[in-house]
């Protein structure tokens, strides 16, 4: 169940061999990729918070738009942190 989560996320991808029922799954990526996967989840993650702020009341309001900003402000910086090494990486 783990594995196709993995591949639902595309960080493994599903191999057979002939002849074979076994299923295999061979990483995909790097730490780049897994950053950047993980980034589109929470971005997605942090839109359907926002879409909650409208319709909600009181505390709950202030607390998904807490949540959204907080989750946002994670996606922005894990995408500098990501331009940042690959900017020194090509520099080396």
């Amino acid at each position: 169940m783990a594995a196709r989560q993995l591949e639902s996320w595309t960080l493994v991808r599903r191999s057979t061999r002939p002849g074979s029922r076994r299923i295999d799954y061979e990483a995909v990526g790097d730490l780049q990729h897994l950053l950047l996967v993980n980034n589109a989840h929470m971005r997605k993650f942090t839109e359907t918070l926002s879409s909650g702020i409208p319709v909600a009341h009181g505390e709950a309001r202030d607390r998904l738009a807490s949540l959204a900003d907080l989750f946002s402000g994670f996606v922005e910086q894990t995408e500098a942190l990501v331009a940042d090494w690959e900017a020194r990486r090509t520099t080396s």
